[in-house]
């Protein structure tokens, strides 16, 4: 079993400044930068494609039911209301190289 992996922000921002011979200062404005324009590229409805890395969709969800597992009624279901989701999409070249193809 695949134990799960993740990194903090602070240490992404450390491994760019490495990379890049920035200063953890501005490595993190940048961060604040792309995080905020990507947000507001979100809530806008645009998508953003990071060639050779991934591609970010806004999509509505359709409204549908669902099972109430709260309910103490046996049966019973409720409505999920539409939202707004962000649909995420690794490049080509990425999934190769996760994947091992």
């Amino acid at each position: 079993m695949n134990e799960e992996k993740s990194i903090l922000r602070d240490d992404l921002v450390r491994l760019i400044a490495e990379d890049t011979g920035m200063t953890l200062k501005d490595t993190r404005e940048f961060m604040t930068s792309l995080e905020n324009n990507l947000i507001t590229l979100f809530k806008n409805d645009t998508g953003v494609k990071l060639q050779k890395f991934a591609s970010f969709k806004v999509v509505q969800r359709a409204p549908r039911k669902a099972y109430d597992i709260h309910s103490e009624e046996k049966g019973k279901y409720k409505i999920i209301y539409p939202k707004k989701q962000i649909k995420f999409v690794l490049s080509e070249e990425i999934d190769k190289y996760v994947n091992g193809k």
